[in-house]
Parts: C-alpha cells; sequence; structure tokens
C-alpha cells in the first residue's frame, strides 16, 4: 500500500508524491518513491463522459479538412470559420434535389 507525502518550501505546498513500504532482507523498513499518480487507483479505468459516435468524409479521406465543432450546452454546432462551407453544401443537395425531383417527375 502507498502513502501520500507533501512538502512545503516557501510557503508552496508540493505533492502528492507516494511511496511504498517495505522490508529488506534484514527487517528494516525501507521506503521507495513509486510516482506522482495513486498506484491504486492506476489500475481502475475513470470514463469521465460517454463515447461519440463520429463519421464524416473526412474519417475516409483524410487529406479533406474536418470540420470543426463546439459544443455549447447539450447541442454541436459548426463554427463560424466553416459556416459558409456548410451553407454551400447545403445548397449543393438542395439543388440536386430539385433536379431528381424534375427529372423524376418530368
Amino acid at each position: 500500500m502507498a502513502y501520500a507525502r507533501y512538502f512545503k518550501r516557501n510557503g508552496k505546498t508540493f505533492g502528492p508524491y507516494y511511496y511504498e513500504s517495505y522490508r529488506d532482507k534484514n527487517g528494516k523498513i525501507k521506503k521507495k518513491y513509486v510516482g506522482t499518480e495513486d498506484p491504486g487507483k492506476k489500475n481502475k479505468l475513470k470514463v469521465t463522459e460517454e463515447p461519440k459516435m463520429i463519421s464524416s468524409s473526412a474519417d475516409y479521406y483524410p487529406k479533406t479538412e474536418k470540420m470543426e465543432f463546439k459544443q455549447t450546452s447539450n447541442t454541436i454546432t459548426p463554427t463560424n470559420s466553416n459556416f459558409s462551407t456548410l451553407i454551400i453544401l447545403l445548397a449543393i443537395l438542395i439543388l440536386i434535389d430539385i433536379s431528381f425531383i424534375f427529372f423524376y417527375f418530368g
């Protein structure tokens, strides 16, 4: 089992530094530095948020530019720099739909 140790120098607190105690061959207690992360918590998986599925054309074509998204509350909206690209793609999609309707019914 490890224990945490903190040091104070010039009014600043440094740490935690984790140490383990063990006995050597002669029965004398020794301390071994483990690190700055708690070794008891290293093996436990900590999930902070749910994984999100991302699917875009940039996943299939790595040379294309991915759209950047920012998260506001629970909705994801595109940033202003890519808003014009989104408008152009939406206009192309609408034109394709209109042309399909004219050729299919006309």
